[in-house]
């Protein structure tokens, strides 16, 4: 054992220099989670709040997925003959949100891609059902997927820095 690890183990508990290295090897976001609280709990954060943090991100997420392809749903105009469908995909979809509110991403994979295939009829009608219809959708490859992924890096950079500086402010404050 090293000069630095006879020091680091002396100055910080075992359990969390072992979080530390969950958090930074870790591919299971459960485990990298509780990881990240033992560490929070250190610096005296409530336990469980990354765990409960990731929670309510996703119902959170469910929750404002259902609402805006209800609405969309809802203010899409359709033919007299799909107006049945419509209400179909409006239950669909209530059903599936329950259904990956539990959990169940993987079990529900089938019903979001049926009723995303319903969603794009109701916009554009027997359209959809045509060979050149790929022509006016858009394309999310690769490249896309990449770019997304980049905003969306940053996008959480940004609101992590808000946070630290709201939260540093707050403590000066007092």
């Amino acid at each position: 054992m090293g000069k630095e690890s006879i020091i680091i183990s002396q100055c910080i508990d075992a359990s969390v220099t072992t979080a530390i290295s969950a958090v930074l090897t870790g591919t299971n976001a459960k485990q990298t989670l509780k990881a990240a609280d033992t560490i929070a709990k250190e610096f005296g954060a409530s336990s469980a709040l990354f765990e409960k943090e990731a929670a309510d991100f996703e119902e959170k997420l469910i929750s404002s997925f259902q609402k805006n392809l209800s609405l969309l749903i809802q203010k899409t105009w359709v033919e007299e003959a799909d107006a049945d469908l419509k209400d179909q995909v409006l239950y669909k979809l209530a059903e599936y949100s329950k259904v990956i509110s539990k959990g169940k991403w993987a079990n529900a994979y089938t019903e979001f891609l049926q009723i995303i295939s319903d969603v794009v009829y109701l916009m554009f009608g027997a359209m959809t059902k045509t060979e050149d219809f790929i022509e006016y959708a858009p394309v999310v490859g690769r490249t896309q997927v990449q770019e997304m992924t980049r905003i969306l890096h940053k996008y959480k950079t940004g609101k992590a820095s808000v946070e630290r500086r709201t939260v540093a402010a707050e403590n000066w404050w007092r």
